[in-house]
Parts: C-alpha cells; structure tokens; sequence
C-alpha cells in the first residue's frame, strides 16, 4: 500500500521556492533545455520523509510496447536517487525519497532536478517524445 499523500504545508512550498522551484499545490513545471519540461510533484510522506514524484509518461503511450516492465527494471539497475515502478492503470511513474533531518534548499533542490530529468530522459527513451 503506498504511503498516505498529505496536503505539502506552506512552509515546505515556501522551501521549494527557496530551493529555486516554486510551487502549486506542490506541483513544478521544470524547464530541462531543447524545448523539454517535466511536471514534479514534492509530496509530505511524514514528519520525517518527503517524496519527490514524477509520472514518466501514461499507460496510453505505452501501447505498442510490450517489454515496459523489462525496460523499468532495467533502467532502476542503472539508477541511484531515481527508483521507476509501473503504477495502478499502467503509467510508469519515477520517485526519490527524500530524509527531512538537516535538509537544505540546495539539497532538496538536487533531489527536484534529478527526479524531474531522469524522469524526462527514460520518458523519451519509451516514447521518443515529450508528453509530460
């Protein structure tokens, strides 16, 4: 069962701006360079746990392809901050746990930026495009 999704508190959207991404409803649009952006979301798993997420691309963009779980295996053997899993409806969706002890705007600022082009990146090796 995946953890319970709470609302992320004004402050840690006021520390995502700080970390230089501000936020809607923890929500970033980041832009990645040649015309590519990737949506982000920062989740408050807990007191003590963030999550950063991101949704790869959806199930319907998938079609045709019959090795997905294959490939996100593959591509989480070659990954360190990123984990991917193929969620409920099919999407491949990517995340990074992220620890709230001593966590610094630069910190969690590297956490956004890695979840959001590793995301973009595996995205484009499924699809050859970007849809997210």
């Amino acid at each position: 069962m995946p953890p319970k999704r709470t609302p992320l508190p004004v402050e840690l959207q006021r520390f995502c701006g700080e970390a230089g991404y501000p936020t809607v409803d923890g929500v970033l649009q980041l832009e990645l360079g040649d015309g590519r952006e990737h949506r982000v979301k920062v989740v408050e798993v807990d007191a003590d746990t963030l999550r950063v997420d991101a949704v790869v691309c959806h199930a319907s963009a998938l079609s045709g392809l019959d090795d997905v779980a294959l490939r996100v295996w593959r591509r989480n053997r070659g990954t360190r901050l990123v984990s991917f899993r193929i969620a409920q409806g099919g999407a491949v969706t990517g995340h990074a746990w992220v620890p709230r002890f001593a966590l610094a705007a630069d910190e969690l600022a590297l956490y956004i930026k890695t979840v959001a082009t590793e995301c973009d990146r595996f995205e484009f090796l499924l699809t050859g495009q970007d849809l997210e």
